[in-house]
């Protein structure tokens, strides 16, 4: 084992700690892992702050109670993790999943899997799919089905008039054109 120590009139006080298996305390005589910082009481929590060569900016960790903040450098949170609760925070800026300039407050580039229950979809570009029996809906901001394209079962319009080939449909379905109907 390597110890440094800090010393005062009174006592001498261990600092920082590499053991022999390599892993390194800081604040921690008994490091379990290969950067262990604080010493697990939350009152002496471990802060790991990593400056950038660009001016006026780092990142920095900070672990609370279940909760890891990352901030710039004036100490405004970018993003939050909280374990007691479950999420993520993001503040400010956009979120990039698989593109590294994101033009949205999320913006992913490729496919996005949707799981509830037991339906599954996946939205890409300009397509959803769906499987066995499901149905792609449109609801209204009181959560109320406007529409609905079933994969076997019925599928409806139910919010006004539908168009063909117009814009400003004046009926329940108006086609702008020929109409071909074949019988079974």
């Amino acid at each position: 084992n390597l110890q440094f120590y800090t010393s005062t009139a009174a006592s001498d006080t261990e600092k920082m700690r590499i053991d022999s298996t390599g892993n390194v305390g800081i604040g921690n005589t008994n490091p379990q892992n290969t950067l262990h910082l604080g010493n697990n009481a939350a009152a002496k929590a471990g802060t790991l702050r990593i400056d950038s060569f660009v001016a006026n900016q780092f990142w920095k960790f900070e672990p609370g109670t279940n909760t890891l903040n990352i901030k710039d450098y004036g100490g405004t949170s970018l993003v939050s993790l909280d374990g007691a609760n479950n999420y993520v925070l993001f503040n400010g800026g956009n979120v990039g999943i698989g593109t590294i300039a994101p033009s949205t407050p999320l913006h992913v580039n490729g496919i996005v899997r949707i799981d509830t229950s037991t339906d599954i979809a996946f939205y890409e570009g300009a397509s959803v799919r769906l499987f066995g029996t499901q149905a792609y809906g449109f609801r209204n901001s009181g959560g109320t089905y406007v529409a609905q394209i079933s994969l076997t079962g019925d599928s409806y319009f139910n919010g006004g008039n539908v168009g063909i080939g117009t814009t400003s449909p004046g009926a329940k379905l108006d086609v702008d054109g020929d109409v071909l109907i074949k019988s079974g």
